[in-house]
C-alpha cells in the first residue's frame, strides 16, 4: 500500500448517524471507524453513512464488541456491508458460523476485509503470533489487525517484529498498555496502513488510543497550563449576609480575598455584624434574634453592585416590619428590576415603591408572610432562588408553583448556602409544573466552619476555553457545586467535549471536535457566556441557542444580550433563535459591569491575532484578582 494510502480513521463510539455525519464533512480526508454497538438505526441511516456514492473518505465498520451478542453482530455488520462501507472488521473470536457468514459477505462485495484478534491479558509466543497473521490472511483478510497487552520490552519487540516477517501494508500490529501510544505510532511509521484515533478520551475504544488532540498541530492549542479558580463570590456574599442575621460567630474558610467582597462586609455591618478578613478566611459575628424583627442601624440597605444582595435584601426587608429603602451602585443603577419579583413578594405582604420606572432605589414596606403563590411565565428561576431562604424564617408553611421549569439548579445552590445555617432543604415535587415546599417557622443559627467552594461560572468559562482552545486543567474541581457539574458535564458529554476528571479532583479539558450544535440556555442562564467562548472553537457552523426570548430570562438576557458592541458582531436573531458566530473582528468592547463576559472578552482577544481593546476589565478582577496574570501564563502574551 502506498503512503499516500495510508489511513488515519477516526474512531467513535455511541454516536448517531448524524453525529458520524458530522465528522466525515470535518475529516473528509482521514477516514471514520463507525462503531455499530447498539445502535439503532434505520436503513436510511446506513446509506447516508456508508453509501460510496454520498461521500469522498473511508469508512470502517466495525463492533466494539464482537461476541456479547452475536446476531446481532453480523446482523448490522451486514447491513454495512451492503450499504457500501469500505472496510468491514471482524473479529477472530466470533464463532466460527457468524464470522464466515461476515468474511464471505465481505469477499462478495466491494468491501476489504480486516480480521482482528486481541490478547487482553498477555502476549503469545513469536510463533503463535505468526500463526495467527497466517491464518487472518489465508481466510481472505485485506489487512490484520493484532494488539496484545505487553508488560515487558521483550514482549513489545515481539509484537513489532511481525513488521520483518508479513508485508507491513498488510498488517496493524500494536501494543496495549503503558506502551500502547508509542506502538501505534511506531507501527504507523513502519507501514501500518492505518493508525486508529480516537475523538476524545472518554471515546476511546481500547486503552492507550491517541486522540485527535494527540495529532493537533502544537500551534493551535493556543492556551496551556493550570488554572486556579477562586470562591464562588455569590456563595460568600450569600454566607455572609445569613451569617450577619445570626446571633453568634460564623466562619467562611478559603475564601478568595476580592474587591468584591466589599458590598458584603459593608452590608453585614449595616446589619449590626462585625466582620474581618485574615488570610482566606471570613470571621462574621451577628446580634440579630429574626424572631423579634430585623433591627437595622437606619432605614437604609446599600447593597453595592451585588445582584445576590439585592434579591437578598429585597426578600428579608419584609422581616423588619419597618419601611427600609434598598439602594445599590454600579450595573444595578442601570438595570430595571424585575416587576414579577415584586409583584411575587406583595402577594406575600410587602409593599414595594420604586424610584423611577423600575429602578433604584427601591422601598419595601409591610411583613412578609407564608404563603402559596404561583410562578407562571416567570422565565429565569434564579432571581427569585433566595426567596425560599426569607419564607423559611415566616411562621407558616409556603409553597411556590412554578411553570415552566427554568433554572432550578439555583434554588439548590441556595439551599445548599442555608443548610449550614441550619435551615431545612426545600420539598421538590415532580411534574411539568415545579412544587417548592417550604417549612415556616425556622431559625438561623450561626456555622461555626464551612468552606467556599469555587467559582463554577469561572471554571466553566476555563473549560470551555481548553475545548476550544488549548489543553487547560482546572484545578479543585471536585470543589464546585457538585449538582450543577453533574448536569454541565451532561452538556459536555453531548457536545463530545475531550474531558477528563483526575484523580487528585482536578479536570483537564483539551482542544475538542465540536461539530455544529444547539443548545437550550435556559437550563443554564448564568454560564450562557462560557458557550460564547465554545462557539468561536465550533468547527464548521454555529451554535444555535434555542428559543432564545431575553424577555423570558433576565439573567440570560445579562450574559447575552449585554454584549452591546460585541453582540452584534457575534450574533444574530431569527425565529427566536439566537446564532452565535465564529468571529470577533479588531476593535473595541466593553463589558459594561459583567464579569464573566469580560473573562469571556478577555480569552477572546487572548486567542486572536489581530487589535482588540477590551475596556472595563474590573468587572472581572474585582471577583477574580489573578485573572490576568493567569492569561498571561496560558497563552504567552501581553493581557
Amino acid at each position: 500500500m502506498k503512503e499516500d494510502k495510508k489511513l488515519f480513521c477516526i474512531t467513535q463510539k455511541h454516536a448517531d448517524a448524524i453525529d458520524y455525519e458530522h465528522l466525515t464533512d470535518r475529516f473528509c480526508k482521514m477516514g471514520v471507524a463507525v462503531t455499530l454497538d447498539g445502535c439503532q438505526w434505520e436503513d436510511r441511516d446506513f446509506k447516508g453513512v456508508f453509501n460510496r456514492r454520498r461521500r469522498s473518505h473511508r469508512v470502517i465498520a466495525t463492533m466494539q464488541d464482537f461476541t456479547v451478542d452475536q446476531e446481532e453482530t453480523v446482523r448490522l455488520l451486514s447491513r454495512a456491508i451492503q450499504a457500501g462501507t469500505d472496510y468491514v472488521e471482524v473479529s477472530m473470536s466470533m464463532d466460527k458460523a457468524a464470522r464466515s457468514w461476515l468474511i464471505s459477505l465481505a469477499l462478495n462485495y466491494p468491501c476489504k476485509l480486516i480480521l482482528s484478534w486481541t490478547g487482553l491479558f498477555n502476549t503469545p509466543s513469536e510463533e503463535r503470533l505468526k500463526e495467527m497473521v497466517r491464518e487472518c490472511l489465508r481466510l481472505g483478510a485485506d489487512i490484520v489487525r493484532i494488539s496484545c497487552y505487553t508488560t515487558t520490552p521483550e514482549e513489545h519487540e515481539r509484537v513489532m517484529d511481525l513488521y520483518k516477517v508479513f508485508p507491513p501494508e498488510q498488517l496493524v500490529a500494536y501494543c496495549l498498555g503503558p506502551a500502547s501510544e508509542f506502538s501505534r505510532w511506531t507501527a504507523f511509521m513502519m507501514g501500518a496502513p492505518i493508525l486508529y484515533i480516537a475523538r476524545s478520551r472518554e471515546t476511546m475504544l481500547e486503552p492507550g488510543e491517541m486522540t485527535l488532540f494527540d495529532i493537533t498541530p502544537e500551534e493551535e492549542v493556543v492556551l496551556k497550563g493550570e488554572v486556579e479558580i477562586p470562591a464562588s463570590i455569590e456563595f460568600v456574599q450569600r454566607a455572609i449576609f445569613l451569617a450577619a442575621l445570626c446571633d453568634g460567630t460564623t466562619h467562611i474558610r478559603e475564601v478568595t480575598p476580592c474587591p468584591a467582597l466589599e458590598p458584603a462586609f459593608s452590608l453585614a455591618r449595616q446589619l449590626g455584624a462585625e466582620v474581618s478578613l485574615d488570610g482566606d478566611v471570613v470571621t462574621v459575628t451577628g446580634h440579630q434574634d429574626l424572631g423579634k424583627g430585623l433591627v437595622l442601624q437606619d432605614d437604609k440597605l446599600d447593597v453595592g453592585d451585588s445582584a445576590v444582595l439585592l434579591r437578598l435584601c429585597m426578600a428579608f426587608a419584609g422581616l423588619s416590619g419597618r419601611k427600609i429603602a434598598v439602594t445599590g451602585n454600579g450595573s444595578l443603577r442601570r438595570e430595571k428590576i424585575v416587576c414579577d419579583f415584586a409583584d411575587l413578594l406583595e402577594q406575600l405582604g410587602v409593599k414595594i415603591t420604586f424610584a423611577k420606572g423600575k429602578h433604584l432605589p427601591v422601598t419595601i414596606e409591610g411583613r412578609l408572610h407564608g404563603g402559596e403563590i404561583s410562578v407562571e411565565g416567570f422565565g429565569d428561576l434564579s432571581l427569585i432562588s433566595e426567596l425560599p431562604l426569607a419564607l423559611a424564617l415566616c411562621d407558616g408553611p409556603s409553597k411556590i408553583d412554578i411553570a415552566p421549569i427554568r433554572g432550578t439548579y439555583t434554588f439548590e445552590n441556595v439551599s445548599e448556602t442555608g443548610n449550614y445555617f441550619g435551615m431545612h432543604e426545600p420539598q421538590f415535587g415532580e411534574g411539568d409544573i415545579l412544587s417548592i415546599s417550604i417549612e415556616g417557622g425556622q431559625k438561623l443559627r450561626a456555622c461555626h466552619g464551612m468552606t467556599a467552594p469555587r467559582d463554577l461560572e469561572i471554571a466553566t468559562v476555563w473549560m470551555a476555553a481548553g475545548a476550544a482552545f488549548g489543553d487547560i486543567t482546572v484545578k479543585n474541581f471536585s470543589k464546585m457545586n457538585k449538582g450543577l457539574t453533574e448536569e454541565l458535564l451532561e452538556i459536555f458529554d453531548l457536545l463530545r467535549v475531550d474531558y477528563e476528571i483526575l484523580d487528585n479532583g482536578d479536570i483537564n479539558v483539551r482542544k475538542s471536535f465540536i461539530p455544529i450544535f444547539s443548545a437550550d440556555l435556559h437550563r443554564f442562564p448564568q454560564l450562557g457566556a462560557a458557550f460564547i467562548i465554545l462557539a468561536q472553537g465550533i468547527t464548521n457552523g454555529n451554535f444555535v441557542v434555542e428559543e432564545y426570548y431575553p424577555w423570558e430570562s433576565p439573567v440570560l438576557e445579562n450574559a447575552m444580550q449585554h454584549m452591546h458592541d460585541l453582540i452584534d458582531y457575534l450574533a444574530s436573531h431569527s425565529d427566536g433563535n439566537l446564532f452565535l458566530k465564529q468571529v470577533f473582528p479588531m476593535g473595541q468592547y466593553n463589558p459594561h459591569g459583567d464579569g464573566i463576559l469580560a473573562l469571556v472578552m478577555l480569552l477572546i482577544q487572548a486567542t486572536r491575532h489581530h487589535f482588540v481593546q477590551i475596556y472595563g476589565r474590573t468587572a472581572i478582577t474585582n471577583r477574580y484578582p489573578g485573572c490576568n496574570e493567569t492569561l498571561r501564563r496560558l497563552s504567552g502574551r501581553k493581557i
